[in-house]
């Protein structure tokens, strides 16, 4: 009789070789004979005597620690734990798979980056490389080409540097990874502007014909000297100290004071005033024992700097200084004093009593005729100041200035170690009058016309006539006007900036902002294009609007050259497309300068000039775009120069509208 199948060994196998094979070994293991029910109750006897014996002495520290309730609860705290470091790894690998990361560059926020230095990102910690340049933008957009160091990542533009006076940011996208293969999310763009494009070094010239200064007549030795003030004689203090009085139309010398004589003021009535030993006389008064570095006349009467006080003739203290002058010039009213100290120049107003520390400063000037402005000089520049908190304005780069003269027409004339010259106090219209070395102490005659120097130890005398010879300025008079007009509005010092305008400039500008002191502030500004008579400037402000001024300028009467009238364009938003940042006109060229790596291909159709037939050809090393008409451009004529909106960059950006500046044909010859 066949046994029945065991359930349970089917339930053990799948396949069913193994099933009938288990099922063979079970019917064929030997039965073996079962126990009586004395053996059974004897058996359960014993093994709980024994269970009671093993329950009643403590088990050993490794059977505890092995047994069953301390390995469940081991067990569960395994278990948790692995339910935290799991939870815990899958947020970092699938919560947008992030991590904290830095960035750092020393470009951030700097106002002007040089053009051809590398732009430099520092990471917290090592990255992909791959990653990261890939999801680099720059804007404007810019061929660069990359470097690794460490952890810091060079970028240097291809095409010769950057864009001059540009805002440029740089972005990593949170397509970036890690070298661990984790995303860096949101990073913040390092955003800077580029510094102005340099001044174009001079061209090589021939050495040319020396520049004399024709009628100059000698009156006499001396060591100092002042006009009259008709301008119709010289005071002259001679080498032994003797002060002689000579006419310019000739005639003998008056004597004042046969000797000991080293100091002289003359006022505005004529009045003399002298120091003789230690006794200082003007006219009819004589103040006893007066030792004065400094000597001036206040109405009539004189004043003087001893040691640091200011005195009046009656020895009254007009001011103090704050340290020890080298040496002091009063103005020609008495009611201020210049004076150089270790800290600099200083302008002390004797009516207050207010000291204003102006700057480094080398040598002393001369006062305007007004007594409200002074020029100076330190080693490489003459400037001018209104002696109050507004920096001080540059005048040209100049150096070994050693003597100023402000004439009443607000010309300034310099002798220094490259001759004799003639300059406008707004830095236009220079003149050389004579290139020999030697000359000091120059003076302006008050009745306009003539001049007095020293040299060779004498004092000459000379007419400046339409005949005298010139020479070709060091730099456009309009450029440079525009620059302190400019920076002054940047500072904010109103009355600096409208001391450029006549009274059509202030009018225009009445209408508009001069100065920037609300929001938005003035960031910066660059000329656009400058052609005789006019100049486009582009003004950016904090919030990255933009304007254009097209200004015109004017000489007035005594020769000046002042900004005459301004228009301004509507503002607009800095475009992220390619931005005109220069136009220069020569011959049948018009050069067009942009602030990014432009789109060969989008050129023909992108720029030209309307109406005329002018083939682009790109630079890339320069960013220029020439256009060249073949039939020339007529001097004077009005041009218009477009750049589309067609017009692209490498990153395939374009201005949201088309740009448009009007300019004009180049001068003839």
């Amino acid at each position: 009789m066949r046994r029945p199948r065991d359930p349970e060994l089917d339930g053990m196998f799948e396949e069913p070789e193994l099933r009938d094979l288990a099922q063979l070994l079970r019917a064929a293991a030997p039965r073996g004979a079962d126990p009586d029910a004395a053996f059974r109750t004897q058996l359960r006897r014993r093994l709980l005597e024994e269970a009671w014996q093993r329950a009643a002495r403590p088990a050993p520290w490794y059977r505890r620690l092995f047994a069953a309730p301390t390995l469940a609860w081991a067990g569960a705290a395994v278990g948790l734990l692995l339910i935290g470091v799991a939870a815990l790894t899958f947020q970092m690998t699938h919560s947008g798979q992030t991590t904290q990361l830095a960035i750092g560059s020393p470009e951030q926020g700097a106002q002007e980056v040089a053009l051809v230095e590398p732009i430099a990102l520092s990471f917290s910690q090592p990255m992909d490389r791959d990653s990261v340049q890939r999801s680099i933008d720059i804007q404007p957009a810019t061929q660069v080409h990359y470097d690794w160091q460490g952890n810091t990542l060079k970028i240097t533009p291809v095409n010769g540097g950057l864009a001059p006076s540009t805002h440029y940011q740089v972005m990593v996208a949170p397509s970036a990874r890690t070298a661990a293969g984790q995303g860096v999310g949101a990073l913040p763009a390092v955003s800077f502007v580029t510094a102005p494009a340099p001044s174009p070094k001079p061209t090589p010239t021939p050495t040319p014909t020396p520049v004399r200064l024709p009628g100059v007549r000698t009156v006499a030795p001396a060591s100092s000297s002042r006009w009259a003030a008709d301008g119709t004689a010289l005071h002259v203090v001679g080498p032994a100290g003797q002060l002689q009085t000579f006419p310019i139309g000739g005639g003998e010398p008056r004597t004042l004071a046969p000797d000991g004589v080293n100091l002289i003021a003359i006022g505005g009535d004529d009045a003399v005033a002298y120091q003789r030993g230690h006794d200082i006389i003007a006219n009819q008064l004589t103040v006893k024992d007066a030792s004065a570095a400094a000597l001036g006349l206040r109405g009539g009467r004189p004043v003087f700097l001893s040691g640091r006080d200011v005195l009046a003739a009656d020895r009254s203290r007009l001011a103090t200084l704050p340290e020890d002058a080298r040496s002091a010039q009063f103005s020609a009213a008495g009611d201020r004093l210049a004076w150089l100290g270790a800290s600099g120049l200083h302008v002390t107003d004797l009516a207050t009593g207010r000291d204003a520390a102006q700057g480094p400063a080398a040598v002393l000037g001369d006062w305007s005729a007004d007594g409200k402005r002074f020029a100076y000089a330190t080693d490489a520049s003459v400037l001018v100041t209104d002696g109050g908190a507004s920096p001080p304005a540059k005048v040209l780069d100049l150096g070994a200035v050693n003597g100023i003269a402000w004439s009443h027409s607000d010309r300034l004339l310099l002798t220094s170690g490259a001759g004799l010259a003639l300059v406008g106090t707004d830095g236009s219209g220079l003149r050389r009058l004579d290139d020999q070395a030697g000359f000091s102490d120059p003076a302006w005659s008050p009745a306009g016309g003539q001049i007095s120097f020293r040299r060779d130890g004498s004092v000459s005398v000379a007419a400046l006539t339409a005949a005298s010879p010139t020479a070709a300025t060091s730099f456009a008079g309009q450029d440079a006007l525009v620059g302190a007009f400019m920076d002054a509005r940047r500072s904010g010092s109103a009355d600096q900036a409208a001391a450029f305008l006549d009274a059509a400039g202030r009018d225009a500008y009445a209408r508009t902002r001069l100065t920037f002191s609300d929001q938005p502030a003035l960031s910066r500004y660059y000329v656009l294009l400058s052609e005789p008579g006019r100049v486009v400037v582009r003004l950016v402000f904090k919030d990255e609007s933009t304007i254009e001024e097209t200004m015109g300028f004017q000489r007035d009467p005594a020769g000046r050259l002042l900004i005459h009238g301004a228009a301004a364009t509507p503002v607009r938003p800095l475009s992220r497309g390619p931005e005109v940042i220069e136009v220069r006109i020569s011959g049948n060229q018009v050069r067009v300068a942009f602030d990014s790596d432009l789109d060969p291909a989008t050129l023909a159709a992108g720029i030209g000039l309307r109406g005329l037939a002018a083939a682009p050809a790109y630079d890339p090393a320069s960013r220029t775009v020439t256009l060249t008409v073949p039939a020339g451009l007529a001097p004077g004529t009005d041009y218009t120069l477009y750049a589309g909106s067609v017009l692209r960059d490498v990153g395939r950006r374009a201005q949201p509208a088309d740009y448009e500046l009007h300019l004009l044909g180049p001068a003839a010859g």
